[in-house]
């Protein structure tokens, strides 16, 4: 289990991701949201103060508007493994791979995508290199900021819910695929194609 705890403003946003039985559970102020991932979710215990998603939404974009823009050219390394940048890119618009070693992993395009996040979230450098494939534009935050403030850590928890979600989904195809005998050509695509997303 990994919790991770933050204040902002005086409040204190408690996430506690349990990998072992793929659960959330993120509280702050009354508020307490649930999910036990990769299996039906569980319902969230309402309070009168809940936010919408579409609050959230808002909330969130109003926050990136505060933060600085920052333009990199296609093939331009935006994060490097092994540094400490201290800070968050978060995706605008274009496309970017991100490679451990010379092995690209997962190419993000999704506006809103959060890079950097692990390295801020766990204090240590980044783990893959990261670079753009075509020009992007990234909102530029400090990594502290996951310490201070509420929406950007439901932000980022959100994201990682949904990467567990979507590796879960992967092992278990995986499982079903081994279990009903594939060839192992067949089993080799399948790991490339979870490891890719």
């Amino acid at each position: 289990m990994t919790d991770f705890t933050t204040r902002a403003s005086g409040v204190k946003v408690i996430i506690n991701i349990n990998a072992a039985s793929s659960n959330i559970a993120v509280r702050s102020r009354g508020l307490s949201r649930r999910c036990n991932v990769g299996r039906r979710p569980v319902e969230p215990h309402k309070t009168a103060t809940e936010s919408t998603p579409d609050l959230e939404e808002a909330a969130f974009e109003k926050f990136l508007a505060d933060l600085p823009l920052a333009m990199y050219s296609a093939g331009e390394a935006v994060i490097t493994a092994g540094s400490k940048s201290g800070r968050l890119l978060i995706l605008k618009r274009g496309s970017v791979a991100i490679l451990m070693g010379s092995t690209e992993i997962a190419r993000v395009n999704d506006s809103g995508a959060v890079l950097g996040e692990i390295s801020a979230l766990l204090d240590q450098p980044h783990g893959a290199d990261v670079r753009t494939l075509e020009d992007s534009e990234f909102y530029i935050a400090d990594a502290a900021l996951l310490r201070k403030d509420p929406i950007a850590v439901l932000h980022v928890a959100r994201i990682l819910a949904q990467r567990l979600v979507a590796a879960d989904a992967g092992l278990a195809e995986l499982k079903n695929q081994i279990q009903a005998g594939q060839s192992p050509d067949t089993i080799g695509k399948l790991i490339m194609q979870i490891l890719r997303h």
